[in-house]
């Protein structure tokens, strides 16, 4: 049942072209409703398309230009607020991770809130431990705290991956925020590809 639904696209393109081709000499009238009826399936789908690419570029711009940081301010509670985020990576290289981290130096919230874990795999264990020290040594004093966790290879019932990295450094984070006393309800939690560089208001937005 699933490969046909994969056929079905496929499938009813070439169905369409035969068919237009096909009527063109055998019933040339009903061949040129066709391509009208086809041509404007299409006008009402790009029209329909650009009206919401219209609304949804208004839409960004506007909250672009909120001050988010500023309204954060306005909520109570906010600064027992903690951010938990996740950095899984696997043999990627230490100006890839710097990026990452000085994208998140320069973002419009406390970075004393920030519990940034970088999630290694034992398979690259030299090479990221490596790596892991250099970034300490250049951020520790910008972040709450950086977590750094070693995924050992080989667990039982289970695959190798990014969510198995991501599995076992979210329990050695629990530790970590249970060590620190912070209630789970204050803690947002959010787990992004090692090269992500986050928008200047994504946190306070968040």
């Amino acid at each position: 049942m699933k490969r046909l639904l994969e056929i079905i696209p496929g499938a009813l393109l070439w169905l369409t072209l035969l068919l237009a081709t096909i009527l063109s000499f055998v019933r040339p009238i009903w061949a040129i409703y066709f391509i009208i009826l086809f041509d404007l399936l299409w006008l009402f789908r790009v029209l329909y398309f650009v009206v919401f690419l219209l609304i949804a570029s208004r839409r960004y711009h506007e909250t672009v230009k909120t001050d988010w940081f500023l309204r954060v301010k306005e909520r109570p509670r906010w600064e027992r607020i903690h951010h938990l985020i996740f950095l899984p990576t696997y043999k990627e290289s230490l100006p890839i991770l710097r990026s990452t981290f000085e994208s998140l130096r320069v973002v419009t919230y406390p970075k004393e809130k920030f519990i940034i874990v970088l999630a290694g795999e034992e398979r690259d264990r030299e090479h990221f431990l490596e790596n892991a020290r250099a970034l300490a040594d250049e951020f520790g004093d910008v972040f709450g705290q950086i977590l750094v966790t070693v995924h050992p290879a080989g667990l039982p019932d289970e695959i190798p991956g990014k969510g198995s990295n991501i599995n076992y450094a979210g329990h050695r984070a629990q530790e970590l925020v249970d060590e620190l006393g912070i209630p789970y309800e204050d803690v947002i939690v959010s787990s992004f590809d090692v090269d992500t560089c986050v928008h200047l208001q994504y946190f306070a937005y968040l």
